[in-house]
């Protein structure tokens, strides 16, 4: 179970925003939870957003925009449904870190632009912690499958600048760094939510339970370059 997945949805509509995070998803939960069905709730890095360091699974969640806020008022709301109905054991929290694909952003320009030997736009002062879709949906799999229950996290291995991100994979792919312009969100004029260089999970709780390791970015590189045509 997903909900809203944009930032600025949540920045322009607060009711909207607080009826979908804390009535209609609670709700379906509870509905889901006293029919003993299964349920993972996807939740998100930005629960931990104004964090000083790498937070484990059971960490209180210290967000500091309303993205953040509101997954973590959603994730407060179901637990509590599922220790009010004793459904614990049907529950599951799966928080991710950033999602790479060849058609998201900014890597869907960065492809296009490196393709037509055009000049990328990266930050040195915004950071993330990359994994893909593919190996987040083979998590949410294992976790339906395993029918697991509690908090869980899947992570990259470690926090990048988006800069050092293209920096490495210029590397890898061997493409001409000379592409990489280093700018910032205000000359770009985009609006950065939050700026924390702590992006990151741990997983050690994860790791145990599902036998699943942080992504590697050689793996997010690979990945990126087979839509290279440089």
């Amino acid at each position: 179970m997903a909900y809203i997945s944009s930032y600025e949805i949540f920045e322009r509509n607060q009711d909207y925003s607080k009826l979908i995070c804390t009535v209609k998803i609670p709700y379906i939960v509870e509905q889901l939870l006293m029919r003993n069905i299964y349920t993972c709730f996807i939740s998100s890095n930005a629960v931990f957003s104004d964090t000083k360091s790498i937070p484990s699974e059971y960490d209180t969640t210290s967000p500091s925009f309303h993205y953040g806020i509101y997954k973590s008022k959603t994730e407060e709301a179901i637990l509590r449904i599922s220790e009010k109905l004793k459904k614990n054991k049907f529950l599951s929290i799966l928080r991710l870190t950033k999602n790479v694909s060849n058609d998201s952003s900014p890597f869907n320009q960065w492809i296009k632009n490196i393709n037509k030997k055009n000049d990328i736009n990266v930050f040195k002062d915004l950071y993330f912690s990359p994994i893909l879709f593919q190996k987040s949906a083979e998590v949410v799999f294992k976790l339906l499958s395993n029918q697991n229950e509690g908090i869980f996290h899947f992570s990259g291995k470690s926090d990048i600048s988006y800069y050092d991100f293209a920096d490495g994979f210029f590397n890898f792919a061997n493409i001409n760094k000379e592409l990489i312009n280093i700018s910032s969100p205000k000359k770009l004029n985009i609006k950065i939510h939050y700026k924390n260089h702590i992006t990151s999970l741990d997983m050690k709780i994860t790791q145990d339970i599902l036998n699943i390791k942080p992504m590697e970015l050689l793996e997010i590189y690979s990945y990126l370059k087979k839509f290279i045509r440089y």
